[in-house]
C-alpha cells in the first residue's frame, strides 16, 4: 500500500470513511434495540447432532453391504505407475455405492477366469492389455452373458491386440494409433451439470488411443478440438456392458464423480447416498480490515479498503444472497498480529466485527472460527510447503488452546445467536498433534472444515464423522473466479456427493492471484455464475453446521437395493430422519415413489429424499 497520495483524494477518503463509520454505528444502535433486517431465516433445514444425539442414532454397520449388493472384481498392476492409486480411488467410490469389492494384483491374474462367474462387475485399473490377453475369451463370454466391464485408464496401444476391438467397440477395419490430448468436452448428461462444458490441459493431458468406434457405442466425453477423439464411451456387448475410459479421467479424488457416473451407467437403474449441501464460505469474516487504501480499489471506487468492504463488497454479497436465496458461513479472525506467546486479549476490532457478524446472522448465515490470529497451529520444526512458508510456530499446545478458547468467547460475544461450532484453520494448515488436541480439549467445536485436496501440511479431509459425532466437512473449491481445475472438482462432486463448498475472502480483490487483475465486478460476475450453477442444479443451501448435519446423515446410511422387474426396492439402515440419494437411470423413468419423494435433475438423474427405511420406486421403460 502507498502512503502518499494527493491531498484532495485523501480528504475524499476521510469524508467517505466518516460516512462509513456512521453507517456501522447506526446499524449497531438499531441492533441493540432489537431491530434486525427483514427476511431473517432462523430455521435450520438439517440439524447438526450433538455427541449424545449422535451416540443415540449411530449406525455401527454404516456402509456394510447388504444381501443384494453388487460384487466387483478390481484388477490392478503393482508394476504399473498409478495403477494401485486408481484402484484405491475406485474402491473408495464403490464403498459409497454399496458395491462389494475384491482386488487382485497382477500376480493373481491367473485366478480371474475361474472367478468371473462370482462377480457382477470387472473393473480394470491397468492399461497393459497383454496381461489379460490369455483370458480375453473368458472375459468376452462373461460380458456377453450379462457382465459389466469397466476400464479406468486408456489401454496401452503397444499392448492392445486387435482381438480386443469387438469387446471395446472399436472398428476392426482401422489401424489404431495414439495421439496426445490437452482438452475434453462432456457430450452427454452422464455427468450432471457438465454437458457441453470444455476443459483444457489444466484438467486433462496424456497420450490416448485414437479409435473409430462402432455405431452402437455412446461417447460421453471427447476431446474439445475438431477431432472429437473419444475419451469415455460405453458399448453394449450382447447382454453385457463395457465402459472405456480412454484417458486419465478417474485419477485422484477430484475425479470420483466420473467413476460413480460411469459405474452407474452400466445398469438400468442405480442409487446411492449423497450429502446434498451447498456451502458458501467466507474466510476472514469478520476480521480487521487492512488499514489505508489499495490503489486499484481507490481508482475503481474512491474508497479506502475499510469503506470498500462496508459500501461495496458487503452490499454486493447481500444482494447476491437475496437473489439466489443462499446463506453464508463465515470464520472470525480476531487480530492479524503474530502473537503466539499470549496474553490473547485483542479487542480493538470489536465494533466492526459485531457489525459484520450481525449482518451475517440476519441473512440466516453462521459465524465460525478461523483463529485468534492468522498463525496456523504448528510447532517448532513443522515442515510447511513452499506456498505456506512464513508463519510463526507456536511454543506449546497450551498456548494454541488458550487462543482458541479466547476467539470462541470473543466471537460468541459479538452478537446474540452466534454458536461458533465450526473451524477453518488459517491457510488450511494445522499439525496432526494440534488437531488431535483440539478434538480433545475444545469439544465446543463440532465441524472441522478443511479442504478436499491440498498440500501435505494442510487439513486434507474426506467427508466423515468421528466416533463422537464431530464432522469433517472439507471445502471443495476456492475463489470467486474459479480455475478450470476447480470447476472440474465442482462437477465431479456434484455427481458423487451432490455437494459444493466454496470459500472466498473479503480481501480477494487485494490479492493479484485471486483477483486476476483486480476488477471486482468481474470477480462478482464469476462468483454469481458459480452460485447460479449450483442453485440451478437443486443443491440444498446449508450453513457449515447444517452441512455437518447432512454429512452425519449421509455417513450413517447402509443401502441395499434390488431391481425386480420395473421396481427398484431399496432398504436402508441408519436413517436418522431424512436423507438424500441420487438415482441414475438408463432406459428407465421413475413414475412413483413410496417412502420418499423424487425430483428430476436431468433426463437420467434424479434426487431422492427418503423418510423411511423401505423405499420403492416404480419405473417405466423409456
Amino acid at each position: 500500500m502507498k502512503l502518499n497520495y494527493p491531498l484532495k483524494k485523501l480528504l475524499k477518503i476521510l469524508m467517505i470513511s466518516m460516512l462509513g463509520l456512521g453507517v456501522v454505528a447506526a446499524t449497531l444502535l438499531l441492533q441493540r434495540h432489537g431491530y434486525h433486517a427483514p427476511g431473517i431465516k432462523t430455521d435450520r433445514e438439517v440439524a447438526l447432532l450433538s455427541e449424545d444425539e449422535w451416540q443415540d442414532v449411530v449406525n455401527k454397520n454404516a456402509r456394510v453391504t447388504g444381501p443384494h449388493a453388487h460384487k466387483a472384481l478390481v484388477l490392478y498392476d503393482t508394476t504399473e505407475e498409478g495403477s494401485a492409486d486408481v484402484r484405491d480411488n475406485v474402491e473408495f467410490v464403490m464403498k459409497t455405492l454399496s458395491v462389494r469389492t475384491v482386488s487382485l494384483p497382477e500376480t493373481a491374474f491367473d485366478q480371474i477366469a475361474a472367478n468371473l462367474k462370482n462377480f457382477d462387475d470387472l473393473i480394470v485399473c491397468s492399461s497393459n492389455m497383454q496381461k489379460f490377453q490369455a483370458i480375453l475369451p473368458d472375459i468376452e463370454a462373461w460380458v456377453k452373458a450379462g457382465g459389466h466391464l469397466m476400464f479406468t485408464s486408456s489401454p496401452n496401444n503397444d499392448t492392445l491386440d486387435r482381438s480386443w476391438f469387438p469387446l471395446l467397440g472399436i472398428q476392426d477395419t482401422m489401424e489404431l494409433g495414439s495421439i496426445d490430448i490437452g482438452s475434453l468436452q462432456v457430450q452427454t448428461d452422464i455427468i450432471a451439470g457438465a454437458q457441453g462444458m470444455d476443459f483444457s490441459s489444466d484438467v486433462i493431458t496424456g497420450n490416448v488411443l485414437n479409435p473409430d468406434l462402432t455405431k452402437d457405442c455412446t461417447v460421453h466425453i471427447a476431446t474439445a478440438d475438431e477431432d472429437k477423439t473419444p475419451l469415455l464411451w460405453e458399448h453394449d456387448f450382447e447382454k453385457g456392458k463395457v465402459i472405456v475410459s480412454n484417458a486419465d479421467l478417474m485419477e485422484g479424488k477430484i475425479s470420483r464423480g466420473v467413476i460413480a457416473s460411469s459405474y452407474c451407467s452400466m445398469y438400468p437403474v442405480y442409487t446411492y447416498p449423497i450429502i446434498n449441501a451447498a456451502v458458501y464460505n467466507i474466510d476472514d469474516m469478520p476480521s480487521p480490515a487492512p488499514v489505508g487504501y489499495d490503489e486499484n480499489v481507490l481508482e475503481q471506487y474512491g474508497y479506502t479498503i475499510y469503506d470498500f468492504y462496508t459500501n461495496v463488497w458487503m452490499p454486493a454479497m447481500q444482494k447476491l444472497a437475496k437473489d439466489y436465496d443462499i446463506r453464508y458461513s463465515t470464520y472470525t479472525i480476531e487480530t492479524y498480529d503474530d502473537n503466539v506467546e499470549g496474553p490473547f486479549d485483542y479487542e480493538e476490532n470489536r465494533k466492526s466485527a459485531s457489525y459484520y457478524a450481525n449482518i451475517i446472522l440476519n441473512m440466516g448465515g453462521e459465524v465460525g472460527i478461523h483463529g485468534y490470529n492468522h498463525q496456523p497451529f504448528i510447532p517448532e520444526g513443522f515442515r510447511l510447503s513452499r506456498e505456506n512458508r512464513g508463519y510463526k510456530p507456536w511454543p506449546s499446545i497450551k498456548n494454541m488452546i488458550a487462543s482458541m478458547n479466547q476467539v470462541i468467547s470473543y466471537t460468541e460475544s459479538l452478537c446474540k445467536g452466534i454458536n461458533a461450532v465450526s473451524y477453518v484453520a488459517p491457510s488450511n494448515v494445522i499439525s496432526k498433534e494440534a488437531l488431535q488436541e483440539l478434538l480433545i480439549q475444545v469439544p465446543h467445536l463440532r465441524v472441522y472444515a478443511g479442504i478436499y485436496s491440498g498440500t501435505r501440511d494442510q487439513m486434507v479431509q474426506e467427508f466423515e464423522v468421528l466416533n463422537n459425532g464431530v464432522v469433517f466437512c472439507p471445502r471443495l473449491t476456492a475463489d470467486m473466479q474459479m480455475a478450470e481445475s476447480e470447476w472440474w472438482m465442482a462437477v465431479n462432486e456434484l455427481n458423487f456427493h451432490y455437494m459444493e463448498s466454496n470459500f472466498i475472502h473479503p480481501d480477494d480483490i487485494l490479492d493479484e492471484a485471486r483477483s486476476h487483475g483486480g476488477d471486482f465486478q468481474e470477480m462478482l460476475n464469476s462468483y454469481r455464475k458459480m452460485v447460479e450453477w449450483i442453485v440451478d442444479h437443486g443443491v440444498r443451501t446449508c450453513t457449515i453446521s447444517e452441512a455437518g448435519g447432512a454429512v452425519q446423515r449421509f455417513a450413517n446410511l447402509s443401502v441395499d437395493q434390488e431391481l425386480k422387474g420395473n421396481q427398484l426396492l431399496i432398504h436402508v439402515d441408519g436413517l436418522i430422519d431424512e436423507a438424500s440419494m441420487m438415482v441414475r437411470t438408463n432406459g428407465k423413468v421413475p413414475v412413483n415413489v413410496t417412502g420418499g419423494t423424487i425430483k428430476k435433475l436431468t433426463d437420467s438423474i434424479y434426487i431422492l429424499t427418503i423418510n423411511s427405511e423401505e423405499i420403492t420406486i416404480d419405473l417405466e421403460d423409456e
